[in-house]
């Protein structure tokens, strides 16, 4: 591991022996812990400033040789051990991972697994993990790999703490991916404690009884400049949720269809570098090459998809389907769901956008330029409201709070042709 030596060396007299006591840094990149190495021969008082402000006091006893400091930011940093000052600087990181892990549910199992392999790939990386579950933790990244910074409460179904933690941690200039890990059921969700569907769509926090709405998750990101968005859950790549979303994110990670509960392999994590469309193709080719490699998965009932949106041309296929509303007449359409017709419980409500486009036009040009990498085994790349005839009712009022359904008409249209 690459370690930079601040001091070559440093002569002390401690009762009455004489011995060399140099320091050195590990991983001296903002977002994460930065490791202290250095020669103990006992109590060690040790102080950690930043811009002449004490921000942590550490005291090692007999034995230790070691320890951590968090660098919230880039700059210069002062390590003081009994009187004597080191100074080191700490870069930006290429990189910010924040993970919002919504573990406060039925998938509290599949989070330690997730939680290790993140431990493991992602140690030269800065990554913070907001972990609400049997302990609301959060989690930053150290050599030895992922240790707790802090014990919070945390509501993951709450939009404000997502941006506020998200806020508290940012790094100017650094390249930024978010993703939000849980059951995820596009802008459909059974919120898990009413029998009704409502917009609560991913993020489920059993104790605060609470999930992120598609509209609140729109506004709390609104404004933070996310290169990546990445959903490892089921179903967010709808082109409802990624054109309520559009503003957040260059490039925004989903899938259209199932997930399995072990979610994405982070493998990825390992050499996280490059452009923001590099890194989500790694997510995908890590994640295609983790399902291709378990036969339960692939002989499974469930298909499986994730996709790479491009947020700048959803525009586009929002307007796709406005003129489908004005130039296919409603029996057409009606006659289109019942030959799509899903009894599964989330795709009695939404079909392959594929499908439902080839209704109106070729879909291959457009779909061409707003999914730009994607892999799956049959699963929906992307997904559109499109109801069995006769459920339109029970999801009509959450519909309607989506921007897709403002804008395009596609709602009213559907409730027009009786479905």
């Amino acid at each position: 591991m690459k370690r930079v030596l601040i001091a070559l060396s440093l002569v002390f007299f401690l009762s009455g022996c004489l011995f060399i006591k140099p320091i050195s840094f590990s991983n001296t990149t903002a977002g994460r812990f930065v490791r202290v190495d250095l020669k103990s021969s006992g109590h060690h008082d040790i102080s950690v400033m930043f811009n002449g402000e004490l921000i942590e006091n550490i005291s090692l006893s007999q034995g230790q040789d070691h320890f951590y400091f968090f660098a919230k930011n880039p700059g210069i940093y002062d390590v003081i051990v009994d009187n004597e000052k080191f100074s080191v600087r700490v870069s930006p990181p290429e990189w910010q991972i924040f993970i919002w892990m919504a573990a406060d549910n039925d998938l509290r199992d599949y989070a330690p697994e997730d939680i290790e392999e993140i431990s493991d790939y992602g140690i030269q990386t800065s990554v913070l993990v907001f972990f609400d579950g049997a302990r609301d933790e959060v989690l930053a990244m150290s050599d030895e790999g992922l240790k707790v910074l802090k014990t919070v409460n945390i509501n993951s179904g709450s939009g404000k703490e997502l941006r506020d933690f998200i806020n508290e941690f940012s790094i100017d200039f650094s390249k930024k991916f978010l993703i939000i890990w849980d059951h995820g059921s596009s802008w459909l969700g059974d919120s898990n404690y009413k029998n009704d569907f409502t917009t609560r769509a991913i993020a489920l926090d059993e104790e605060s009884k609470d999930a992120l709405t598609i509209p609140e998750l729109s506004e709390a990101l609104d404004g933070l400049k996310l290169d990546l968005l990445g959903f490892d859950a089921c179903f967010m790549g709808s082109a409802e949720v990624i054109y309520q979303l559009r503003r957040v994110a260059r490039y925004i990670i989903a899938s259209g269809d199932y997930e399995p509960g072990s979610g994405w392999d982070y493998s990825f994590l390992k050499d996280l570098k490059g452009s923001p469309i590099d890194v989500a193709k790694s997510v995908l080719d890590r994640y295609s090459e983790y399902i291709e490699s378990f036969s339960e998965y692939l002989e499974s009932d469930h298909k499986w998809s994730l996709s790479i949106f491009d947020s700048s041309k959803v525009d586009e296929l929002a307007s796709k389907f406005k003129d489908f509303t004005s130039e296919i007449s409603t029996p057409a359409v009606r006659s289109l769901a019942y030959e799509l017709k899903n009894e599964d419980p989330y795709k009695r409500y939404i079909k392959n956008v594929e499908e439902v486009l080839r209704a109106y036009a070729d879909p291959k040009p457009i779909l061409e330029s707003v999914i730009v990498y994607y892999w799956t085994n049959g699963g929906y790349p992307m997904n559109i409201l499109l109801p069995n005839p006769g459920e339109l009712g029970e999801i009509y009022d959450s519909y309607y709070e989506l921007e897709f359904a403002s804008d395009t008409g596609w709602l009213e249209y559907l409730k027009e042709a009786g479905l």
